[in-house]
């Protein structure tokens, strides 16, 4: 899905939100949203993207040694990514397998705005 490499994180990241942008158009064309607001439609995806991110994170975690994950605590923003691809050994395969996960979910879920 997105043809990224351990040896590229920060290519991953760019990779990732390509996906997600082309996925949000998809979303919204697919359910007759586009009519929505900016407004509506940022705080909608914004919540889908952080929780996918979130998920992602909180796998890759589960997956490092305590030594690791002391190590991880004291890193910031950017660093994190990188830290997570040179640490777990399947990174690549568990951020495609929840990407498939997230695109069938987000494909398969309506919006009703309030």
């Amino acid at each position: 899905m997105f043809g990224f490499s351990k040896k590229d994180p920060r290519g991953m990241v760019r990779s990732i939100e390509s996906t997600i942008s082309s996925l949000e158009k998809d979303v919204f064309e697919r359910f007759g949203l586009r009519g929505l607001p900016l407004g509506k439609k940022k705080e909608f995806f914004n919540k889908k993207t952080e929780a996918f991110f979130e998920r992602i994170l909180s796998l890759g975690i589960e997956k490092l040694d305590e030594k690791s994950k002391k190590e991880m605590g004291e890193l910031i923003g950017d660093e994190v990514i990188p830290f997570l691809c040179s640490r777990v050994p399947d990174y690549d395969e568990l951020v495609e397998r929840e990407s498939d996960r997230f695109r069938k979910e987000m494909t398969s879920q309506t919006y009703s705005p309030e």
